[in-house]
């Protein structure tokens, strides 16, 4: 499930699921986790996304009204099925015998216990697949839960990270009216325009995750910058977790191509203030929140002039997507340690290499 970046990927993947079976997609609560807390907090979707724009893709109701006024007449407690690939073993307690485990630890007991659901038996689906383009997977699946009107999965039916095709459904993810307000404020106060909005993945977990990136395979959201068959770069561990210097030099140039008068710059560990400072000294002024909010923080960023990202965070993917498939005034964007042009376009590695 991972944190916000994952979530909304998956959930463009599972659009996909049910969109091919006919389906209502229930949309769920993005689970959060809070600065120095372990434990998710649930966050209701539409505090989050507007409603309105994906029901011009697909019927969708939101959980809390699934849960209210549907569930009791289509999803009866002695009803209530979870579906998995296959049984396995529980994490938390290996005596059991194997099974979906559907509330094996955080986030998932959480998830569903919060909106009191609990389930009265497993289904397996054995090797039907998630790959809605083959008619037969379809065919498949339509065969398999006619019998079932409500499907609810241990995990996203899609496979990840989500196939590029699908991006598109993002310009139907527009955010809460409360979430741009709040977005829009704080430009108008602290960013003088144009500004450059930088995305820095650069806690310690993530340089561990990057320790493992292959050049051969995509990593994480690595396509949305390497192109989908490396035609642009290939994945690195230097595109994944950029040293200071790449750093400083990827949003330089980014300010330089744009002439920003202010950097604004989000993270999970280090904002780099003092490095960019003194690196434009009193020339471009940079900002950060008072207090983190990833919400906030994505919005700012696709208001941006310029959205700097990082290549295979799928956290950066969230607003790249927004700029490419949603936005009509602001759509530049790049990647760290990507060399772009003096129009801001990415530089593209040569068609042929020297012997």
């Amino acid at each position: 499930m991972g944190r916000f970046g994952n979530q909304v990927d998956q959930l463009l993947g599972t659009i996909k699921f049910a969109k091919s079976l006919k389906r209502t997609l229930v949309l769920p609560p993005f689970l959060d986790y809070p600065h120095g807390f372990v434990k998710a907090a649930p966050v209701p979707f539409d505090d989050v996304f507007k409603v309105a724009p994906l029901q011009d893709l697909l019927p969708v109701v939101l959980m809390d009204d699934f849960v209210t006024n549907i569930a009791p007449k289509l999803w009866p407690e002695n009803k209530r099925y979870v579906f998995c690939q296959r049984p396995r073993a529980s994490v938390l307690s290996p005596h059991l015998p194997p099974s979906c485990n559907s509330k094996d630890g955080n986030p998932f007991e959480v998830f569903w216990d919060h909106h009191n659901v609990d389930f009265f038996d497993d289904k397996y689906f054995g090797d039907i697949g998630f790959n809605m383009d083959e008619k037969i997977t379809v065919k498949r699946w339509i065969e398999y839960s006619a019998k079932y009107p409500i499907l609810a999965f241990t995990s996203a039916p899609t496979g990840f990270p989500v196939k590029s095709d699908l991006h598109v459904y993002q310009k139907h993810f527009q955010w809460a009216d409360k979430i741009v307000d709040d977005a829009q404020t704080f430009i108008k106060l602290h960013l003088r325009r144009p500004f450059v909005a930088v995305h820095l993945r650069n806690n310690i977990d993530w340089e561990g995750a990057c320790s493992h990136v292959n050049s051969n395979t995509h990593f994480f959201a690595s396509a949305q910058c390497t192109g989908d068959n490396f035609e642009i770069a290939k994945p690195s561990k230097e595109l994944c977790f950029p040293n200071e210097t790449a750093v400083i030099s990827s949003i330089r140039k980014a300010v330089d191509n744009i002439q920003a008068k202010s950097v604004f710059v989000f993270s999970d560990r280090d904002h780099m203030i003092g490095p960019l400072y003194r690196e434009f000294g009193m020339n471009v002024s940079v900002r950060k929140l008072p207090e983190p909010d990833q919400f906030i923080s994505l919005a700012i960023a696709g208001l941006s002039d310029h959205f700097v990202a990082n290549c295979m965070s799928t956290f950066s993917a969230v607003t790249v997507r927004q700029r490419k498939y949603h936005n009509e005034k602001y759509t530049s964007t790049s990647f760290l340690g990507l060399e772009i042009d003096e129009k801001g376009d990415i530089q593209k590695k040569p068609t042929h290499e020297e012997l």
